[in-house]
C-alpha cells in the first residue's frame, strides 16, 4: 500500500491508534476498567485490506494451489471446501464462492468467504507487481473491497463461477449464520462449506460437530440440519420467531393476499390470519409449505426450514410450527 494511499483522511483513524496506545488507553471492549472504544470509524478502511492481503499471500506462498480467504466472523468447513476445490484445476483461473453484485460487477461475497486459484493469482498480481497502486483510486471511490477485488481481477479477464467464470450463483459458501439460513431441496444435498456472521459459541459448535464425524464423507447442509437443528424442533414453539417471510397473510390484506403458485385452499389461506390454528392450517394446505409463524393478526408462511431465535417474553407473544 502506498504513502498516498496511507495519507488519505479513510485512514485518519488508523493514525489515531498509536495515541491511544501513548495514554494506556485499551482499545478493547472486554467490560472491564480501562476499556475504551477507540477511534470510530473503523469499517471506512476495511474496503482497502483486499487487494494487499491477496498480493502478499500470493507472493509469500508462491507453490500454494488455492488462496481461501474468510473474515474472523465466518467458519470455514475446511475438509468440505478442500474437496470441493480438487474438482477444479489450480492452474487455470478459477474465482469461487458466494457471488454478490455491486456496480456491473459479479464477485465472491468476502463474509461468506472465497477461493482464488494459483492461476488467477499468476494473471492478475503475478502478471501486474502494481495491481495495488493502479486500484488505488478504484477503492477509494468505492466501499466494499470484496468488489474491489472482483472489478481488479474482471481486469485481467478472470470472472466469478465455478462453470468457467459464468458468474452464477451456487451453494456451499453461505452469507448468513445457520439460524438465519433457509434450509430448503435445492441446497439439501450440497456440501455445505462456510457460514458467516457467527458468534464464538456457533463456531465451537461447529468445530466440535466436525470432530464428531467421518471428514471422509463431505457434509451436506441436510446433514448439518439432521445434526444440529432437528433434534431441537416442535411441532409448535411459543415466543420463537422462525423468520418466516415468503407470504404474508393479516387482516390488511386477507381480501386479496399474495399467494403462492403450487397447489393451496383458498379459503383457508385467505382466514389464516385469524387465529394460531387457522395459520397452520392455511400452511398445511399449501404444497410446498415448511413453516409458519403468528403474532396477533399476521400469519406467515415459509417454503424453506429456518431455525431462527427465541424472542423474550416482554416482545412479543409469537406462535411458530
Amino acid at each position: 500500500m502506498t504513502t498516498a494511499t496511507k495519507s488519505h483522511p479513510d485512514f485518519d483513524v488508523y493514525h489515531a491508534v498509536p495515541q491511544y496506545i501513548e495514554n494506556n488507553v485499551y482499545i478493547e471492549r472486554a467490560n472491564i476498567e480501562g476499556d475504551h472504544e477507540g477511534p470510530v470509524g473503523g469499517w471506512v478502511i476495511d474496503k482497502y485490506k483486499l487487494l494487499p492481503i491477496m498480493d502478499h499471500a500470493g507472493r509469500n506462498w508462491p507453490h500454494a494451489r488455492w488462496y481461501v480467504f474468510m473474515e474472523d466472523d465466518a467458519y470455514i468447513f475446511l475438509p468440505n471446501v478442500l474437496n470441493y476445490l480438487s474438482s477444479f484445476d489450480w492452474e487455470a483461473p478459477h474465482y469461487l464462492g458466494s457471488s454478490a453484485f455491486i456496480a456491473n460487477v459479479t464477485f465472491a461475497h468476502g463474509g461468506s468467504g472465497f477461493a482464488l486459484s494459483r492461476g488467477a493469482w499468476e494473471m492478475s498480481f503475478g502478471n501486474n507487481p502494481r495491481l495495488i497502486e493502479d486500484f488505488a483510486g478504484y477503492t477509494r471511490q468505492h466501499g466494499c473491497g470484496d468488489h474491489i477485488l472482483g472489478r481488479a481481477l474482471n481486469e485481467y479477464g478472470i470472472r466469478f463461477g465455478q462453470n468457467g467464470g459464468d458468474k452464477k450463483f451456487t451453494w456451499g459458501f453461505n452469507g448468513v449464520v445457520h439460524w438465519k439460513f433457509g434450509f430448503r431441496s435445492e441446497n439439501w444435498c450440497t456440501p455445505l462449506l462456510s457460514w458467516h456472521k457467527a458468534h464464538s459459541r456457533d463456531i465451537a459448535r461447529y468445530y466440535e460437530l466436525e470432530k464428531g464425524r467421518d471428514l471422509k464423507r463431505p457434509m451436506l447442509h441436510g446433514d448439518f440440519f439432521k445434526r444440529t437443528i432437528a433434534q431441537d424442533l416442535d411441532k409448535r414453539r411459543e415466543w420463537w420467531d422462525n423468520l418466516s417471510s415468503l407470504f404474508d397473510v393479516t387482516s390488511a390484506n386477507a381480501n386479496s393476499p399474495p399467494v403462492p403458485q403450487s397447489k393451496y385452499n383458498r379459503s383457508l389461506w385467505t382466514n389464516a390470519w385469524k387465529s394460531v390454528d387457522a395459520c397452520e392450517a392455511a400452511c398445511e394446505s399449501w404444497d410446498e409449505c415448511m413453516q409458519w409463524s403468528y403474532y396477533d393478526d399476521l400469519c406467515r408462511m415459509d417454503d424453506k426450514l429456518i431455525m431462527g431465535l427465541g424472542l423474550h417474553q416482554a416482545c412479543s407473544r409469537g406462535r411458530q410450527g
